[in-house]
């Protein structure tokens, strides 16, 4: 998307759309999210009690406010333009010709120079073993 990429899942819960959830599930989706601008979103106060969350999914949220939680909705969007899965669409972007692309699993595996997401060469060839052999 323009603004950087967005995983298909999330997309689609951030869509409300009945083509993807029905009107059960949509309104249990906005219980817990509320469309604050055209790009912005946010969870609402306690729609998910901290006590739920496994200890990787607290990790990962750690994680996340540690290396991100300084940068504003811009920055952000700003940082994952550096990555190669967007770059490679900035011309569509910003012609207009598009407003979204698929973005391939095994192209997620891109890093870029200092990148906190960043993981070894060797996982990520092992990885893309992983991947392959889902698609073969």
């Amino acid at each position: 998307m323009p603004k950087g990429p967005v995983g298909t899942t999330l997309k689609d819960v951030l869509s409300f759309d009945p083509f993807n959830f029905s009107e059960r599930e949509n309104e249990y989706l906005s219980r817990l999210i509320e469309q604050t601008g055209p790009y912005t979103f946010r969870a609402k106060e306690a729609s998910i009690p901290f006590d739920t969350l496994s200890e990787t999914d607290k990790e990962a949220l750690d994680f996340v406010i540690e290396h991100f939680g300084h940068m504003t909705s811009m920055q952000l969007s700003d940082y994952t333009h550096k990555y190669p899965e967007w770059y490679r669409y900035k011309d569509l972007f910003d012609s207009g010709l598009t407003k979204r692309e698929r973005i391939e699993t095994y192209e997620l595996l891109s890093t870029i120079k200092d990148d906190p997401l960043g993981v070894s060469e060797e996982h990520i060839k092992e990885t893309e073993k992983i991947i392959a052999g889902l698609f073969e």
